[in-house]
């Protein structure tokens, strides 16, 4: 068991990433990445052994006093070993080279030690896009993935630590102060049966306020049932409280196959446009990915604008209707593989 702490995208550059690898599977190169579950990432450290929840609060702190940055990547490469790695070489930003720099004296204030090709002094940023190359298709490989790749920027968003082979996250943050939990003076839990009374108040108000009936008997009915109906086969259901008031929720249901289905997000119009549904919203994607779901689905209101931009961010696109909801005018979707 290996772990890694590894920089994440907006969507658009994510996805454009996979379809490097998807060109390269289309040229005969093994998924390799995709059959271990990786996702499109820049690491910053690999390391043999660690205390993963030791270094979670630190993580967490780190990732709170970054801000999301800027990154191109220009060229593709390969490294002169045996393991037939190919990547896409990111430019060699300050924004860059600062987030490697300050996360490494992170990990030496815990006597964290990284492999040494990760090192501040070795470092070569790079995201791979295909490994396990074999020698003899590697000049071709990487000469076609030459001739077809284009330049493209995006952003790092994110930061996470994983576990590997397979891949699997262990928790992942959105960079800025959002990412820490007392920045926004917001407590972020899971559902307990405690909270039961307060989130039919809270659920009440909400869609009262959004012009919809509450009926606990009929269309709201799962909330009678939320350790059934969202908590089960690794279900999420996360309450956001402010001074001990409920302000916030996300939740999480499994659909069927490898796809969940994100529901009941809502966020006190009071409480809105300060980053709070952001880390709702933010939470329940890595919840997902780390679950193993390859597809998050919603279905929604129109009556809820800033919501549908909020998901546009996150990479989730229109689809056609998939349910018979009548409540619902918007459908979408999120493919994390």
């Amino acid at each position: 068991m290996g772990f890694a702490i590894e920089l994440y995208f907006d969507p658009e550059t994510e996805r454009a990433v996979r379809e490097v690898r998807s060109a390269l599977a289309g040229e005969g190169v093994r998924a390799v990445l995709d059959e271990l579950g990786d996702r499109p990432h820049i690491s910053l450290a690999v390391i043999s052994q660690l205390d993963e929840q030791a270094l979670e609060p630190h993580l967490r702190q780190f990732a709170a006093g970054m801000t999301p940055f800027p990154v191109t990547f220009d060229a593709v490469s390969s490294f002169p070993t045996g393991e037939g790695v190919l990547f896409l070489a990111p430019a060699a930003s300050e924004e860059l080279l600062r987030s490697h720099a300050a996360l490494h004296r992170v990990l030496a204030e815990l006597s964290i030690e990284s492999l040494s090709y990760y090192t501040p002094e070795q470092w070569i940023p790079h995201c791979t896009v295909a490994q396990d190359v074999e020698a003899h298709m590697m000049p071709h490989t990487l000469e076609t993935c030459r001739q077809s790749f284009r330049p493209m920027s995006g952003e790092v968003l994110e930061v996470g630590l994983v576990g590997f082979r397979p891949v699997r996250s262990r928790y992942t943050f959105t960079l800025g102060p959002a990412a820490d939990g007392g920045a926004l003076d917001y407590e972020i839990t899971s559902y307990q049966p405690s909270d039961q009374a307060e989130l039919v108040r809270f659920f009440g108000e909400v869609l009262g306020g959004l012009g919809f009936d509450f009926d606990l008997e009929a269309k709201d009915a799962d909330l009678r049932r939320i350790a059934d109906v969202y908590e089960a086969e690794a279900g999420l259901f996360l309450l956001a409280r402010r001074h001990g008031q409920v302000v916030g929720t996300i939740a999480l249901r499994p659909m069927g196959g490898n796809s969940c289905e994100l529901k009941r997000f809502y966020v006190r119009d009071i409480h809105r446009g300060n980053g709070l549904g952001t880390v709702l919203l933010s939470k329940a994607i890595a919840h997902a990915r780390r679950a193993g779901w390859e597809t998050i689905r919603l279905d929604t209101s129109s009556k809820s604008p800033a919501a549908i931009s909020l998901f546009r961010k996150h990479g989730l696109l229109e689809i056609p209707r998939y349910n018979d909801d009548p409540f619902a005018e918007v459908f979408m979707e999120l493919k994390m593989r």
